[in-house]
């Protein structure tokens, strides 16, 4: 009972950090929306309507190209050795390795 408990819990969890995902490139554009209309407090005029969207578009753009970059100079990889190494149930199925390892040996 209590393990479905858990085991409910947890996926809500995980469906919750996708949804975070999609919210956070909303608060993206909120943000950007925010700092345009400010500009004009400072005299530059930015018509919303015609560079919002590109400007959006194209930080998406660099974000994706950044997150490639990232991949490309191993940050990802050594990033999940680092989290791989805290996982428990990972560490479990390394400890159970070296016992059957050694019973080979």
């Amino acid at each position: 009972m209590l393990s479905k408990i858990r085991s409910k819990l947890t996926h809500a969890k995980v469906f919750m950090h996708r949804a975070l995902t999609y919210a956070s490139i909303i608060n993206m554009a909120l943000i950007l929306f925010l700092a345009l209309s400010n500009l004009e407090k400072y005299g530059m005029d930015i018509r919303l309507e015609t560079w919002g969207i590109p400007i959006f578009i194209l930080l998406i753009v660099m974000l994706v190209l950044l997150g490639f970059l990232e991949d490309r100079l191993g940050f990802f990889e050594e990033e999940q050795k680092v989290t791989a190494k805290r996982n428990p149930h990972l560490n479990e199925i390394i400890k159970r390795l070296d016992r059957i390892e050694k019973k080979l040996k």
